[in-house]
């Protein structure tokens, strides 16, 4: 996590700290979840705000553990990424 950090630090996108380190996108992506839960990282460092303010909506009234039910409520309007990202910025 601590290496995916250093990258994300010189300007890399995801998917390119996941080719650099032969990682998936996937698992960098829970990194920086990980980043953003510790506030290591601000959600705003790395998702546009009309995303961060449209997963606050969607968000709102949602207490369950699981995110299967945002996803399924909400299909293609956000990747299983963003979902992630954003509830561990609200802890």
């Amino acid at each position: 996590v601590q290496e995916t950090y250093e990258l994300w630090l010189t300007k890399m996108t995801i998917k390119e700290i996941a080719t650099e380190r032969k990682l998936t996108a996937q698992t960098i992506s829970g990194h920086i979840a990980k980043l953003i839960a510790s506030k290591t990282l601000n959600i705003l460092e790395v998702l546009p705000e009309d995303k961060v303010i449209a997963l606050a909506r969607a968000f709102i009234g949602y207490d369950e553990e699981s995110l299967n039910g945002l996803k399924e409520k909400h299909g293609d309007k956000f990747t299983w990424d963003e979902l992630k990202m954003f509830k561990a910025s609200m802890n």
